[in-house]
């Protein structure tokens, strides 16, 4: 179950992921659907967790994690005393999400409800939850937020609790580059039933450098306006993975949309990691030909076991999505990643640059690139995304129109969607492939997590 603190404390702060079937990460940049077993620790969250202050207690309860309704939520906001509520919110299931939101300011109308989520990215859903008297939570490291907290109310830009009627959008944002921030309450959020699909060990735990994207892909969430680049300090960073060493943490993953950035912060982290010997097992996203030989090396010998790495398209032909990688850039960094004993796991969009059914063409060259694992997704207008505002421009969709999922699991503007589970199963499906992989498992632990993962990717959502 959820764990929780038991000294006396002069306020309850509870993070709550509501119900949703199949389960989802709901983050402020986008909502994370399971293709498999695996569920995210909400990295939002974690982060928000640092600017509560230590006088005030920190649960966290996700219902698909912990197993518990929304009646059984609002149980535990009454026995626990909950003086403050953060409530994540998708445009995924926003019918639902919306409902589950309004019961609760029924339930408890004068307690101070916070919101997050990808409906934080568009002007017609932040209408819709203001009026509910909620305060909108837009990015997640910005130091003033610990004042919202504090009393309930706050001034921060990252905060919205009112629209200015005059603007035909969102405020801008605009937030230091570096941060320092105390450390995130990390104990609350441990649980063996989170994880990523890449985990060795049971016990794993999310860290994040920075917040945002360096690059300006025009089809992803974090090319939004309104979420500004800002990276936390390296003593802040070093100083949160020594608590997880403490806490016997064993598996970090390193939310970073581009690991490596800003490079100053993250070589002083990763040079640390190997000089205390911490030994962590840990993987990341990275971008092809962003990191030199060197930097690369440097992960390896810190424990870097697998990067993720965003392939697209078997057409790299993007430069219309303001997208720059080559295949030459691709296929050396697998190398030099498979040199280093590192795996490597593609991202592919199906129909983002081309006919949705060349389905074949797509699983092929993921295959003969010689990628370790890939994830097939579909093309979404992300809110926030360049993309989206593109296509309501075009008359495409509506603004506040919501359904939408890399997975195509509720809506797509994707033809023939499905050819999503044909790559998964033509990728996946090789005798010869399950052989390799069984051949480089490292722990008994990450042999059952593979197993598992295994067993649900092919199952319907």
């Amino acid at each position: 179950m959820f764990k929780t603190e038991t000294p006396r404390y002069a306020g309850h702060v509870l993070f709550l992921n509501p119900p949703s079937q199949p389960p989802l990460y709901r983050g402020i940049v986008c909502t994370w659907v399971s293709k498999a077993k695996y569920i995210w620790q909400p990295f939002d969250f974690i982060l928000l967790s640092a600017q509560v202050p230590d006088s005030m207690q920190v649960s966290y309860v996700d219902s698909a994690i912990h197993r518990m309704t929304l009646k059984d939520s609002m149980r535990f906001i009454r026995e626990k005393a909950v003086t403050q509520l953060v409530m994540s919110m998708s445009s995924i299931v926003w019918d639902k999400d919306k409902a589950a939101l309004i019961k609760l300011r029924d339930a408890f109308p004068g307690l101070p409800i916070a919101v997050l989520g990808d409906i934080s990215q568009e002007k017609a859903f932040v209408e819709q939850v203001l009026p509910l008297k909620v305060t909108v939570i837009r990015h997640p490291l910005d130091p003033g937020i610990a004042g919202y907290f504090r009393s309930g109310d706050g001034s921060s830009p990252a905060l919205l609790q009112k629209l200015d009627g005059a603007l035909s959008g969102l405020p801008l944002l605009a937030l230091k580059h570096d941060v320092e921030l105390p450390l995130p309450r990390h104990k609350a959020f441990l649980n063996t039933k989170h994880r990523s699909p890449f985990d060795r060990y049971w016990n794993s735990a999310i860290v994040t450098i920075s917040w945002g994207c360096p690059y300006p892909c025009s089809y992803c969430s974090w090319s939004s306006p309104y979420l500004p680049f800002v990276y936390k300090s390296a003593q802040s960073v070093i100083g949160e993975l020594e608590l997880l060493r403490r806490l016997m943490v064993k598996e970090i993953f390193f939310s970073d949309l581009s690991f490596g950035f800003p490079p100053g912060v993250a070589k002083e982290v990763l040079k640390t990691m190997i000089s205390r010997d911490w030994r962590f097992s840990w993987h990341c996203y990275i971008k092809a030909g962003s990191l030199s030989d060197e930097f690369l090396s440097l992960m390896r010998q810190a424990g870097c076991h697998t990067v993720i790495m965003g392939i697209e398209s078997a057409d790299l032909n993007l430069s219309k999505f303001n997208r720059t990688v080559s295949l030459q850039d691709i296929i050396k960094t697998i190398a030099l990643c498979h040199r280093l004993k590192i795996d490597v796991c593609g991202d592919f969009i199906l129909g983002l640059n081309g006919p949705s059914d060349n389905w074949k063409e797509l699983a092929e060259f993921a295959i003969n690139l010689k990628l370790d694992f890939a994830s097939f997704n579909i093309y979404t207008p992300l809110l926030g995304s360049l993309e989206r505002y593109r296509k309501i421009d075009e008359g495409v969709i509506k603004e506040g129109e919501w359904g939408y999922d890399t997975t195509g699991y509720r809506k797509s503007l994707v033809e023939h969607s499905e050819n999503r589970g044909k790559c998964v199963k033509k990728f996946y499906g090789r005798p010869v492939y399950w052989l390799k992989r069984l051949s480089k498992i490292k722990t008994p632990q990450e042999l059952l997590i593979k197993l598992q993962e295994a067993a649900n990717l092919f199952l319907p959502k």
